[in-house]
């Protein structure tokens, strides 16, 4: 049986919604949430109850530091983080001087801006950060007109899809042309349609140009079901369920230690973002997802392997 809870972006809904779902409903396990900043608060309820939790998106390493009964099916952003960072150095523009703009108030964009900052470094770039104080921002053109007065190569903005486009809807206004780096949190369909994203490189944790039998099969399924081209989210949440089920066979009980346990002994999974494989703990064995948006609009993918980057 599932039992379905919705909820808004604030924390306190978030973990009010887990605790009744717990409680009252009885609930066995937990699938999602998909952000950092709300599984990172449910993951503990879920590991004082406790009781078996995936969350499908959430990459923030927080989300399962120092928990046994938290799992992730994506990878974590230092992983990201440091894929974009070796993909920029090693562009074909040779990129030696990069910016970010990042927000100071989310655990999930400061982990990645700290990430990435320490390895472009490492190999000998220059990075100009600059952050702005929440989601409550919508003018950023005073940012921007400092990144292009740095100078910046390339524009790493690991933000939520509502600023990564009104950013990108607000560079021309200033006169910023560079390369923009993207993360997991950018709805890539949308940023494709504005001419400031032409060229972009973003991580993902699936995109529905990837080849493959399990993800291309995945997708012409939802579009039969749905009438719609599936996000990254859709396809992160169906492999959480189906580690979840299988699990559940493995272990021949839904008793919380031993689902816990069979989450963890199973055999790599190919699901439809990639195989799978719980090999050190709760968190994934998993390639990085890159996506390109070329100069004429059109989206490509590849797999890399977490935490190395290649020139796209």
């Amino acid at each position: 049986e599932l039992v379905e809870a919705t909820h808004s972006l604030q924390v306190e809904e978030v973990t009010t919604a887990a605790r009744r779902l717990i409680s009252q409903d009885r609930v066995d396990a937990l699938i999602g949430p998909q952000l950092s900043d709300h599984a990172i608060p449910v993951g503990g309820i879920a590991e004082q109850v406790p009781l078996p939790m995936i969350s499908p998106m959430s990459s923030n390493p927080g989300t399962t530091a120092g928990r046994t009964f938290v799992f992730r099916i994506a990878f974590q952003d230092h992983q990201q983080a440091v894929a974009l960072a070796d993909i920029a150095w090693n562009h074909s523009s040779r990129i030696r001087h990069a910016g970010v703009l990042f927000d100071r108030t989310s655990d999930y964009s400061r982990g990645i801006t700290e990430a990435f900052v320490a390895e472009f470094e490492r190999l000998g770039g220059r990075v100009t950060v600059l952050e702005f104080p929440g989601r409550g921002v919508e003018d950023f053109r005073s940012y921007l007109s400092q990144l292009r007065d740095a100078g910046v190569e390339a524009l790493l903005l690991p933000n939520v899809p509502v600023t990564t486009v009104r950013i990108a809807e607000q560079m021309p206004q200033v006169g910023l042309e560079t390369v923009l780096l993207g993360t997991d949190g950018w709805d890539i369909s949308t940023m494709a349609e504005f001419p400031a994203a032409r060229g972009a490189i973003t991580t993902h944790q699936w995109d529905l140009e990837l080849p493959g039998s399990e993800s291309i099969s995945f997708r012409m399924r939802y579009e039969e079901r749905y009438g719609t081209v599936p996000r990254a989210t859709a396809a992160l949440t169906w492999d959480a369920v189906r580690i979840l089920v299988d699990a559940a066979v493995l272990a021949g009980t839904l008793e919380p230690y031993a689902l816990r346990d069979a989450i963890r002994d199973l055999p790599p999974v190919v699901g439809a973002s990639g195989t799978i494989d719980f090999v050190d703990g709760q968190d994934p064995q998993r390639d990085v997802v890159v996506s390109t948006i070329g100069q004429d609009g059109v989206r490509r993918a590849y797999r890399s392997p977490a935490g190395a980057g290649n020139d796209p």
